[in-house]
């Protein structure tokens, strides 16, 4: 107990001047306030710093805080009117200093700026504009009076840059004898008005009593008339009228999806599968084909030229074309439907939008320029895609935009260039719901169109920079192979709309599986009804049993309409921190028994390369494994995945606490390994699937905290187990720390990946998860990233074991000291990380704005720092050790080292995640598939090359690899988006090639 007071002790100094020095250079900027920098040598800063955590100076700089926020004074003065009347007044003014000009507030004014400014003119502004009315006008004008009072109290502030957002009067009193004849004169008037109101609704009255009597009378006569005439049918046509107003109340009900029997909510069916078309006429009964000109609407753009020749059909479906004529003109595609009475219901269409920039897909209700519902999907924007919702009525400026415009955007989770994907959108009164795959994606309310129309798909392109960018420069094609639609019709009898159809009419939600039938029927029979019937109840049955509540309480639910990246941030935190510790709990488990190597070497009587071979199947494994599980989870869900190797996970340590030889403990290890190694790979998966790609760096920061930090604080950990408790308890508390974990995951973690449901043939698909997988191995941008991090964590490896050996060797520290030296190397990691997540998307956002496009590279950018403090780092490290320098220099080696592993990684890695959209979990697998395998290699020879040369020779070696190393970055800064914009491009020759080999014919649709 002694010596680890002792040690206590002698760290307790050095400790704490770290941290206090950490704090003193750090500081919060809160919400709802900003920063003034003064600076000892250059005064105050002229630009205040926004909110977050920052870092300055000690002593030389100092950060004052101003609230920003808006905030209430009064101001009460009593002054003179015109008539010479006393009049007291009180304003509320709402203020708040403008943040552009926070340094010359602080320098002119100081923190209580509101305090000298605000009264003084204020009591000016006051009485000299009440001096300008007499009493009975500052009554009677009193909507005047504050509108002056506003107007010359904003000039006034604005000269001490100070922003007003509102000025009123809330109090204003006169002398007791002015104010008790203005009010008696007031209440004469009153009971004059009110004496003349009451003779007037008297007279109104009669003459209504009079009117309704008549009409009673009158209607009564009707009716007789009617029933003795009409009989029943009277009765029937007044239960159709009552019919149309219960229909309109329940339409409006969110929670009505279906009514059984005859009362359905949509009345009418569309179901086309284009894929089955043969021909259509230019004259079809059915369709319109476009063939006009839509004139520019600004400028910037050019005439939009519909051609029908631009409509073609081929067993994918019905294709709409942009196409580059001979004149370098461009033709569109549009179609139609020929009715027009479509008036509420919900409509979808399964689209696969053009892989070519600069044009607009479009699928949308029309009833003319001024009143539509909009889908459209716009191919410039990439990374990530986006789909506008839009209602118009739009008034078009100059440039061609359009305002106002009542829009939403959705970021898209997949590439909807490469499948087809549902199109959604529900119209009821007053609110249009949008879907995207059977996701709801948003709601509009303002301005929905309350009349008929019809239903129109167009692919275009007027190359306007604001909107469809462009033109494409090549041919661009859209693909649509269903339209399903149900709803009500403005017209009282509505023919079918299915035939000519392979198929027929469907009441069930075809094309989108995950939902429940919906009850639409039109022409069928009572057998027929009662069939589907049956079908509802046997799918609500089945989905509400408590087998498959259990299952996805347990393993998640990746069928979920709701959108992931839409959750709360509280939520999200919870996540990323569960995710984080999972990553943790298995990086701890590659060194977290390596203080007690000695004890086990005695116990078992094993030799070094013995040893070295149970660090080394862990890491091997642990690289391996990540493959399985990466590409099980893009088919079965995240959730399902973490659990399962989880529970492998704690079975595996059990068994190695209980090993009895060498051997046993090298096979538990791989085991081990297996269920340990799922928590980087899918946690990166976890955060592409919540967090938007401007955030992602942040994100991936504090998640990559885990697999850096684990290692490091592992040993720390181990070496008080392994002192008090034997090498066994390190192994029985990952079990316990594991056991923890799953019960988060189970209680705290929703599945984050969403898929809808799949048909056989998609499920034929999903059986070859593991082909994309391994065609990244032949991706350069992701081999040369893989690359760089292998050099990096082979490097690692080569450091961490010599850590124990040297400090014990060298300083004659015990193993529980080791293990608080590896903390100096976990503090540099977990700060580092923190750091260059935001230094990531810093870096990335200001690369954006600057050149005006986005795109993953801009990312690697930030990891050149690493490839200075890497080097550093070892230099330090390795020649303070081999001339015996006090401890805190190679501590501070460590310190450095690790500062810039963290930066390398974090920003290699969102790199990774962007680069690779929907495959991200794999393309990280991949990564510490080939890293491990190598730095596996790299601990079997790290003692004896100590042992050979020396610390210094040695770690000197790695800081030259880690400089050259720097070459991997740049090769990918300078070509890696040419290489993947190259590869974009070889699929669409190889999909071509694999249409022409299946010889798909395509048809002409006008005849």
């Amino acid at each position: 107990m002694s010596a680890i007071l002792g040690t206590v002790a002698k760290w307790a100094i050095p400790v704490g001047l770290a941290v206090g020095g950490a704090q003193a250079a750090m500081y919060d900027v809160q919400g709802g306030y900003r920063a003034v920098i003064f600076d000892r040598i250059q005064g105050v800063k002229p630009v205040a710093v926004g909110e977050g955590t920052h870092f300055l100076v000690p002593w030389l700089q100092r950060a004052v805080l101003f609230d920003v926020r808006t905030r209430p004074r009064n101001i009460s003065t009593t002054t003179g009117s015109k008539d010479m009347q006393m009049v007291s007044l009180t304003l509320r003014v709402l203020h708040r200093p403008e943040i552009k000009n926070l340094s010359s507030i602080y320098q002119n004014l100081g923190l209580d700026y509101d305090e000298r400014v605000l009264p003084s003119i204020g009591n000016e502004v006051l009485k000299s504009i009440v001096a300008q009315f007499d009493a009975s006008e500052l009554i009677t004008q009193r909507e005047v009076v504050s509108a002056k009072i506003r107007e010359e109290l904003y000039k006034r502030a604005r000269d001490f840059n100070l922003a007003l957002e509102d000025v009123s009067i809330t109090h204003m009193t006169f002398g007791r004898e002015f104010t008790n004849a203005v009010e008696q004169k007031q209440i004469a008037q009153q009971e004059a008005e009110r004496a003349k109101f009451i003779v007037e609704r008297a007279e109104q009255e009669k003459q209504a009593a009079i009117i309704r009597a008549e009409g009673d009378s009158e209607a009564a006569e009707m009716i007789s008339t009617a029933l003795a005439n009409a009989g029943d049918g009277f009765i029937a046509f007044r239960r159709i009228e009552a019919s149309k107003e219960i229909a309109q109340t329940l339409s409006k009900a969110s929670n009505v999806t279906y009514l059984p029997s005859n009362g359905n909510v949509w009345s009418n069916v569309w179901y086309a599968d284009y894929s089955k078309y043969k021909s259509i006429a230019r004259n079809d009964q059915y369709y319109q084909i476009m063939d006009y000109t839509l004139h520019a609407k600004g400028k910037n753009s050019f005439d939009r030229v519909f051609s029908a020749n631009n409509i073609k059909l081929s067993a994918q479906g019905m294709s709409l074309a942009v196409k580059k004529n001979t004149d370098n003109k461009y033709t569109s595609a549009s179609i139609g439907t020929r009715r027009s009475d479509f008036l509420y219901g919900t409509f979808r269409a399964r689209i696969k939008t053009s892989e070519i920039p600069g044009t607009v897909a479009a699928f949308y209700y029309y009833r003319n320029v001024t009143s539509e519902i909009d889908v459209e999907t716009l191919s410039r924007l990439r990374n990530p895609w986006q789909t506008y919702f839009a209602i118009q009525p739009q008034i078009y400026n100059q440039d061609g935009s359009a305002s106002p415009l009542t829009h939403t955007k959705h970021d898209l989770t997949f590439d909807p260039t490469q499948e087809y994907h549902e199109y959604r959108f529900d119209w009821t009164p007053g609110l249009v719901k949008f879907f995207v795959d059977g996701l709801h994606a948003g709601d509009l309310t303002t301005n929905v169109p309350n009349t008929p129309g019809r239903i129109m798909i167009n692919h275009w392109t007027d190359g306007n920079p604001n909107f469809s960018g462009g033109p494409p420069d090549k041919d661009s094609d859209m693909i649509i192979s269903h339209l399903n639609m149900f709803f009500n019709s403005s017209e009282s009898l509505s023919p079918p709309s299915c035939q000519q159809m392979k198929t027929p009419c469907s009441v069930q939600d075809i094309m989108s599986n995950n939902l429940l039938p919906e009850m639409v029927i039109q022409n069928t029979s009572e057998s027929s009804i009662e069939e589907d019937k049956k079908d509802v109840h046997t799918s609500l049955s089945h989905h509400n049993t408590v087998r498959q509540k259990l299952k996805n309480y347990l393993f998640g639910n990746i069928h979920a309409e709701d959108d992931p990246r839409t959750l709360p941030n509280w939520q999200k935190t919870i996540i990323i921190f569960i995710v984080a510790l999972s990553s943790i709990s298995g990086s701890m488990g590659s060194m977290i028994y390596m203080p007690g190597l000695p004890v086990i070497a005695k116990d078992f009587q094993a030799s070094d390369a013995a040893l070295n071979g149970t660090i080394s199947v862990y890491i091997v494994f642990s690289g391996i494994a990540p493959l399985f599980w990466a590409s099980m989870s893009d088919v079965h869900g995240r959730k399902s995945m973490f659990v399962i190797s989880t529970l492998v996970n704690i079975v595996a340590s059990i068994l190695c606490g209980l090993s009895k030889n060498i051997a046993m403990l090298t096979v538990f290890r791989s085991l081990q390994a297996c269920g340990a190694s799922s928590g980087q790979s899918l946690g990166a998966g976890v955060v592409a699937d919540i967090i938007q790609v401007s955030e992602r760096g942040k994100a991936y920061g504090f998640f990559s905290m885990g697999p850096l930090v684990g290692p490091v604080i592992g040993p720390t950990i181990g070496g008080f187990l392994c002192q008090y408790l034997g090498w066994q308890s390190s192994f029985y508390f990952l079990a316990i720390l594991n056991a923890m974990l799953i019960i988060l995951m189970i209680a705290f973690m929703p599945e984050t990946l969403r898929k809808k449901k799949i048909g056989p043939k998609e499920c034929k698909k999903s059986s070859q998860a593991l082909m994309p997988l391994l065609c990244m191995f032949f991706d350069p941008n992701v081999m040369l990233i893989t690359l760089c991090n292998t050099v990096i964590y082979a490097c690692l490896y080569f450091l961490n074991p010599t850590i124990t050996e040297t400090f014990e060797a060298l300083y004659k520290y015990s193993a529980s000291q080791v293990g608080l030296c590896y903390l100096v190397f976990g503090i540099g990691l977990m700060i580092g990380s923190v750091l260059s997540g935001y230094f990531t998307d810093y870096v990335y956002k200001v690369l954006g704005a600057k050149r005006k496009v986005f795109y993953p590279e801009m990312r690697l950018m930030a990891s050149l720092p690493a490839f200075l403090l890497i080097p550093a780092g070892y230099l330090i490290y390795a020649w303070t050790t081999q001339y015996h320098v006090p401890v805190y220099a190679p501590l501070i080696g460590l310190f450095v080292y690790a500062m810039g592993q963290s930066c390398a990684f974090t920003s290699t890695s969102v790199y990774l995640v962007d680069s690779q959209p929907g495959r991200s979990a794999s393309a990280v697998a991949i990564n510490n598939c080939v890293r491990s395998i190598v730095a596996a290699i790299g601990t079997i020879f790290s003692s004896q090359s100590v042992k050979a040369v020396g610390t210094g020779v040695l770690f000197s070696i790695l800081a030259g690899i880690n400089i050259v190393n720097l070459v991997t970055v740049l090769i990918i800064l300078n070509y890696g988006k040419k290489w993947r914009d190259r590869k974009e491009k070889k699929k669409e020759v190889i999909d071509e090639e694999s249409r022409q080999k299946d010889g798909l014919e395509e048809r002409i649709f006008i005849e």
